[in-house]
């Protein structure tokens, strides 16, 4: 899994993703919590690498800034990533 944290989406670029492409992104996850599940936001980039995007990386990162714990705040909202079964995760 790579989560592409990047604010010009250049991991998501070179996989051939543009931001017009997704349909959910870690923003939905992030910023709106509206039920957004972590699967619908994972897109396929290739075979055995999965992609979660971003689309707003400021707003995502205005989020971020208000968090007293960036760690527990992730986690909290990345929370089922394990039951992915993803081997790694990269976030970049």
């Amino acid at each position: 899994m790579l989560i592409d944290m990047d604010g010009q989406n250049d991991a998501s670029l070179f996989l051939g993703f543009t931001s017009q492409e997704y349909n959910k992104s870690l923003y939905d996850i992030l910023v709106k919590q509206e039920g957004t599940s972590l699967s619908e936001c994972v897109d396929c980039a290739r075979d055995n690498l999965d992609l979660l995007p971003s689309i707003y990386i400021d707003r995502i990162n205005s989020e971020l800034y208000k968090e007293p714990d960036i760690s527990s705040f992730l986690s909290c909202r990345l929370n089922g990533m394990e039951l992915l079964g993803y081997d790694y995760v990269i976030v970049g």
